[in-house]
């Protein structure tokens, strides 16, 4: 069995230690027992826990209905009723009269086999069930019992439903207050009645707006597509047909190690073979593993720890989100203000690069859920860190999707503030992080400054990178623009003639005349975009150097693979419908198409490992002949190429 953490003995040198992992792990894999310890079980121990969910309430409901309803027709065999009590509506009331707690019995078994289902730490949260849900979890695993023990009491511990509630509520509190102030909304206080009714035309404004972006978004793709082809273009470095296989050289190897930490193995092929474990597929690509922990519990994610003995590498991989604890993580986005131990770059001002003098890097603003996992990741893998993987000298690798990419950067930044000597001074480029479609995780001045050491990876319109209250401000300043274009154009839904002209135009379709220009489009999100402030200590970004992997909407063969795709929805989610990428553009965190949220179809299945795969697949193996139609395209590599190209070699 594999072991479930990195054994240490203090008699040999931590080199020989790091050794001595990798060949108990390669003598496990030649001995054949592959197996890996669940790290935690939280589900509940009734006695139908070993069967499928909706076999288990099948025979529950089967046994309350042959002890409930059948009981009292056998018993009714032996008693001197008449043939007329066997009714329905008189044998229900025998029922009722001889047995009257079958039904309770029935409700029993069921409400016991769906509270079987909920996890412990949930459990923990209600006093009369806290201690036995304490004892399983003690009993269960080690590790999950210091996680646990870890946050007890802790105003920070998400294993608490109240405080889960208390952080969401304030972040709402945020959003709705941001809001409020671009919309320039009066308090209740000080509405007067004609106040209230124009506050009531102008919701109804809003939300015709919306319908209205919805439509436009649309007509832009149909009849402008160039307009938001040239958008993508404007910022950063558009990197030339044939040299995006050399920029991306080996970026498919490390997706595939980021997408195996989500331990999901059907269908899965390593070195050509299928595998059915993490560590049968690590194998293939030359790393040992050393650890793999399997936590459910919100603030934490599941990891795997793997080491490479030919490449000199230690590979750290992130789970993203699967599970309901993982989205608890997530959905905790307040931006709080967090202190490291020290700073993350180099400390003298002269030596920083991407920010001014006075940005401080041991004072940050980051995502609350997300810090919170990469902080309990840190505490448990410093001690190795520091006994085991440093004295090595071997390069650190992270990597992860979603929100496993979000909790790798933080990672990354946690560390280099703890061992700033091997991490920044020795070697800034040893500790390397490939981050596929993180969250916005960090505020702008951190997000630059983690340019030299964290390449974030987003496909097309994925919404996940986009997923921010700047975003959501973005969004709502666009609303008001086109409301106030709808009003100068006469078809704003305040009136009746109006609201009619409006109904018309929207069901004119795709190819009807477009609502606003395509000019009008890209001048109404530009003065929106303006309009947020980026250094906004709420406002938070993708960190990093930003790879965005795009197709391009003004081609024939994209609207073939449109095509194509509708005819394969009724097939199921395939190769054929996963979006392909054309294009690579090289950014950071502010890179404009990412400041917006692009309402797009494609906007949830982008974000799929399946999205990813294919756009990395197209890009790495480009057609023959490149686009029909494209942007102007810049060949001469600026600096911020140059730094990312080299960044991703090493």
């Amino acid at each position: 069995m594999i072991s479930s953490s990195v054994s240490y003995n203090p008699e040999l040198s931590d080199t020989q230690n790091v050794n001595s992992n990798m060949e108990y792990s390669k003598n496990n894999e030649e001995t054949g027992n592959t197996e890996i310890p669940d790290q935690i079980k939280l589900s509940g121990t009734s006695a139908l826990a070993t069967v499928p969910g909706f076999i288990s309430l099948f025979i529950a409901f089967g046994l309350g209905f042959i002890v409930g309803v059948k009981g009292p027709r056998l018993h009714s065999a032996f008693t001197s009723y008449d043939n007329t009590s066997y009714s329905v509506g008189t044998l229900t009331t025998s029922a009722i009269q001889q047995f009257p707690y079958a039904s309770l019995l029935l409700a029993f078994v069921i409400a016991k086999e769906i509270w079987g289902t909920i996890p412990d730490w949930v459990k923990r949260n209600f006093p009369i069930f806290g201690r036995s849900a304490q004892s399983r979890i003690s009993a269960a695993d080690k590790s999950t019992s210091r996680a646990i023990n870890k946050v007890n009491n802790n105003s920070d511990d998400l294993t608490s439903l109240a405080v889960i509630a208390s952080k969401i509520q304030a972040m709402n509190k945020v959003i709705n207050a941001k809001i409020a102030a671009a919309t320039a909304e009066e308090t209740d206080s000080q509405r007067t009645t004609e106040a209230a009714k124009d506050n009531k035309d102008d919701s109804e404004c809003f939300h015709a707006a919306f319908l209205v972006l919805l439509k436009l978004t649309a007509q832009v793709k149909q009849q402008r597509a160039d307009a938001r082809d040239d958008r993508y273009t404007q910022d950063g470095d558009k990197i030339a047909p044939e040299m995006v296989p050399k920029v991306l050289e080996g970026l498919d190897e490390t997706f595939e190690l980021a997408d195996w930490a989500y331990d999901d193995w059907e269908g899965v092929k390593g070195g050509g073979e299928e595998v059915t474990n993490l560590q049968e597929a690590l194998a293939t690509k030359g790393y040992d593993l050393v650890r793999h922990d399997k936590i459910a519990l919100p603030g934490h994610v599941s990891y795997y720890v793997a080491i490479s003995k030919e490449r000199k590498t230690i590979l750290i991989g992130v789970k993203g989100t699967s599970t309901f604890e993982d989205v608890l993580t997530d959905c905790c986005g307040s931006s709080i203000k967090h202190e490291l131990r020290g700073p993350f770059i180099r400390a003298a001002p002269q030596d920083r690069e991407h920010v001014d003098n006075t940005f401080n890097p041991i004072n940050m603003q980051c995502h609350e859920g997300i810090m919170l996992a990469a902080l309990n990741l840190a505490d448990d893998l410093e001690p190795s860190m520091e006994q085991l993987f440093l004295p090595t000298g071997y390069q650190l690798l992270v990597t992860g999707h979603s929100l496993g990419a979000g909790v790798a950067a933080l990672f990354s930044v946690i560390m280099r503030s703890r061992f700033p000597d091997q991490l920044i001074y020795a070697d800034e480029t040893r500790l390397k992080v490939i981050a596929f479609a993180p969250p916005p995780v960090l505020d702008h001045d951190s997000a630059l400054a983690c340019k030299s050491f964290i390449t974030s990876v987003v496909n097309n319109s994925d919404m996940i990178p986009r997923a921010s209250l700047a975003n959501l401000l973005v969004l709502v300043e666009f609303l008001e623009f086109i409301n106030a274009k709808l009003e100068e154009k006469g078809i704003s839904p305040k009136g009746i003639i109006s609201t009619a002209l409006l109904i018309k135009r929207l069901m004119e379709g795709n190819k009807g005349k477009m609502l606003l220009t395509a000019e009008e489009f890209k001048e109404g999100l530009d003065q929106a975009t303006e309009k947020v402030a980026l250094r906004d200590p709420d406002h938070l970004y993708v960190p990093g150097t930003v790879y965005h992997m795009y197709d391009l909407w003004g081609t024939p063969e994209y609207k073939e693979h449109i095509k194509a795709e509708a005819d394969a929805v009724k097939k199921g989610l395939t190769e054929v419908q996963a979006r392909t990428a054309e294009c690579l553009q090289i950014d950071d965190g502010t890179y404009k198409p990412l400041r917006n949220i692009e309402l797009d179809p494609r906007m949830l299945t982008d974000h799929l490992s399946l999205g990813y795969r294919t756009s990395i697949k197209s890009l790495l193996n480009p057609p023959i002949d490149p686009p029909k139609v494209a942007p102007k395209e810049t060949k001469v590599e600026s600096e911020t190429t140059k730094e990312a190209n080299s960044s991703l070699k090493k």
